[in-house]
């Protein structure tokens, strides 16, 4: 009777801590779910992702400007072309170089026929004995071994010759100034006529394909956000929405959340980046940001 009524007494204390702990993960799951709700960051600033400044690596006079402020260009668009008349002409000079093979047409003829007059001097001594002395047979055994190496000394010019073309490409390839990126022209430096030196700066060149957007997040919501994370954003003033027809959600993901937190707002600072796929997204507007713990945005 006694152990029977242990075994009730156990039953039911095993009960009660199976109870409590569903209880508890039921809690922690409703917990991590709320927790795991969108992020709504209200005042973000929108900022150039890529600005790049072309220059160029030689000392050259500006012959041709192919851009005009505002123009959008392409990537490895021709924007800009330098005096490269020397590296011109030297490319010129290795082109005839390279397409020039008479002198390894020429060794193989030499070849067949110092081969073929050995073969007849060894054929004509199988005939008739000592028709041909041996030393004659020897100087056109080295006559055709020589002609042999030299098809291959042909061969081997040719393949310089091609080698210094393409060098001669290289050298003419820095006159030929392209555009690094895909975007505007925001800055022009340089015009027709002027000299640039190696590292000074033509022209300046804007990426219009995706912004950055840089917030900050509360402290308490911080741990949800990693990079990768996805996040959509639109603009937060409604009339600027208004005036520029736009009220599109733009997506995006997290590049990086700030290690360090502000003291004074008791955040986190955050940088995402936004396609821009109107293209009329501009550095300097207000965005409203939503943060979704739950998606990481595809690579």
């Amino acid at each position: 009777m006694i152990n029977a009524l242990k075994q009730i007494q156990g039953s039911i204390i095993t009960s009660r801590i199976l109870i409590a702990i569903f209880g508890i993960v039921i809690f922690a799951q409703s917990g991590t779910a709320q927790d795991r709700e969108p992020i709504v960051i209200d005042r973000c600033v929108l900022k150039i992702r890529d600005h790049i400044e072309v220059s160029s690596t030689r000392a050259a006079r500006i012959v041709e400007m192919k851009i005009r402020l505002g123009n959008l260009v392409q990537k490895d668009e021709l924007i800009i072309q330098l005096d490269g008349e020397i590296a011109q002409a030297n490319y010129y000079v290795a082109q005839q170089h390279a397409t020039n093979n008479v002198e390894s047409r020429y060794a193989v003829k030499a070849n067949e026929l110092s081969q073929k007059e050995y073969q007849r001097a060894i054929q004509l001594n199988e005939e008739i004995p000592g028709a041909r002395s041996q030393a004659e047979i020897e100087q056109l055994r080295l006559k055709a071994e020589r002609s042999e190496l030299q098809v291959e000394q042909a061969q081997q010019h040719h393949q310089i010759a091609q080698m210094n073309r393409e060098l001669a490409s290289l050298e003419v390839k820095p006159y030929r100034i392209s555009a690094p990126i895909s975007g505007q022209i925001v800055e022009i430096h340089k015009r027709v006529g002027e000299y640039v030196q190696p590292g000074e700066v033509i022209a300046e060149i804007v990426s219009l394909e995706e912004m950055l957007v840089e917030g900050y997040i509360p402290l308490n919501k911080a741990w949800q956000v990693r990079p990768g994370t996805s996040i959509s954003g639109s603009i937060s003033l409604p009339k600027l929405a208004d005036n520029i027809g736009q009220h599109t959600n733009y997506q995006g993901q997290i590049l990086l959340v700030d290690s360090t937190i502000d003291d004074l707002s008791q955040s986190v600072r955050f940088v995402g980046v936004l396609k821009n796929d109107t293209g009329l997204l501009r550095a300097g507007i207000p965005m409203k940001i939503v943060i979704d713990p739950q998606q990481s945005a595809r690579p």
